[in-house]
Parts: structure tokens; sequence; C-alpha cells
């Protein structure tokens, strides 16, 4: 019998878009021939995902909980709006029907940008504690994935020229 209904409801929705990122990366090589594959990494991660689903499932039969809340449409609205803001202005987009071109701004622009949009779904979130944490964690994504892994990812475009 389920303790915690709005855990449950969780653990449900993490396994959903876990199993969603898995057909997405499904066509992803595992492994290559030199080694990892570029659908390595984000296949484990799915994985881990759908893991860390379950042990919330699991912990909403065992512990008593929160009863199913209402939806803030806003908060949703918000954190998808982060997400969509980051995909659109990392490398750029160009929708010539519309007139509409974003130039790419790199991971400078849009790792703030996110963390300062997605930072405002939950009200008690200060502005200034925002942007520190998204210039810090930003600051983290670079060292790690441009300098240390050496990934190819745009950090700030118009100013580094790439």
């Amino acid at each position: 019998m389920v303790k915690s209904p709005q855990d449950f409801a969780a653990g449900l929705f993490v396994i959903a878009i876990a199993a969603v990122a898995w057909l997405v990366v499904l066509p992803l090589p595992f492994t290559q021939t030199g080694g990892v594959g570029s659908g390595m990494l984000p296949k484990a991660v799915a994985t881990i995902l759908a893991g860390l689903g379950a042990v919330i499932i699991v912990g909403s039969l065992l512990s008593e909980g929160e009863r199913l809340t209402r939806w803030s449409f806003r908060n949703i609205a918000l954190v998808l709006g982060a997400i969509m803001v980051f995909a659109l202005t990392i490398r750029g987009f160009n929708l010539p029907l519309l007139g509409l071109t974003v130039p790419a701004l790199g991971l400078a622009v849009a790792g703030p940008a996110t963390i300062l949009i997605a930072g405002q779904a939950d009200r008690s979130t200060r502005l200034v504690e925002s942007l520190l944490f998204g210039v810090l964690l930003t600051a983290a994504c670079i060292v790690l994935f441009r300098l240390m892994l050496r990934l190819p990812i745009p950090v700030f475009p118009p100013l580094l020229g790439y």
C-alpha cells in the first residue's frame, strides 16, 4: 500500500523521464572501436535516473508522507522554459519564417540564464543567491566539460570567436 502518494507520483515521473531519455538516445552507439561511444553517458544517466525513481517509489511504500497536491503550472512552465532557453541559446538558432535569429551565446550566458529562470519556480529563492549559484555552477561546468574533458562546448562565442 502506498503510504506517501506524492513520493510515489514523483518516482513514477522520474522513471518516465528516464524512459523518454533512454528512447531519445537509443540510436547513439554505446561503444565504438576506439572505446566509449557517444551514447554511453546519456544511457548511463538515464539508467541511474530510473534507479533513483525506483528508490523513491520504494520509499513511498515504506514511510508516511504527504498526499498529492495540486501542481503549479507556473513552476512547471518556468523549469521547462529554463531548459528551452538553455537549448536555444547555447548554440543559437534561426527561424527564417519568423525572421528570428539568436546567435550562439555559449555556456557562459546559457548556464546562468537557465539557473535564474528555473530559480524563479521557488518563490523563496532570492535573485542574488540564484545569480551567484548560476555563475559558480557555470564556472564548474566550463572547467569540467571544456577544460578537463575537452568537449567542444561553446563557452562564449561572441568573445572567443568560435
